[in-house]
């Protein structure tokens, strides 16, 4: 009797374990596809007007700061609106498999706009 005890014991000590694992493994794809979208958002930022409206939809690749394991598993692309005359709408998706087959994405979305964020102008202080 406490041999089987002990055997309930260890089988279901290992499928917790695995089940943690996966656990671990979603959460850290989750970080990584964020951590993609936000410097892909961070790269669109420091690009003037005319080369963001130059880029058209599709996959793009990812900067040289993630090494090639991170690349290989993850697809990204970037797809373009314009709801309104000097507004962009920029949706980053991001997409991958674990390791059981399953897929995933994340999505981003924000805006940009020609003239900036805010609608003041800078002055000088000493007028």
């Amino acid at each position: 009797m406490s041999v089987a005890v002990l055997g309930l014991t260890v089988a279901s000590t290992l499928v917790a374990m695995q089940m943690g694992f996966a656990m671990i493994e979603t959460a850290r794809n989750n970080t990584l596809a964020s951590q993609i979208l936000q410097s892909e958002i961070e790269e669109l930022r420091l690009l003037n007007w005319d080369r963001l409206t130059d880029l058209t939809d599709g996959n793009f690749p990812l900067e040289g700061s993630f090494p090639s394991s991170v690349a290989d598993r993850f697809t990204c692309s970037r797809t373009f609106a314009t709801p309104r005359a000097g507004i962009r709408q920029v949706t980053l998706r991001v997409e991958w498999k674990s390791n059981k087959g399953v897929s995933h994405s994340r999505e981003y979305t924000t805006f940009f706009s020609k003239e900036g964020l805010n609608d003041y102008y800078y002055r000088s202080l000493s007028q």
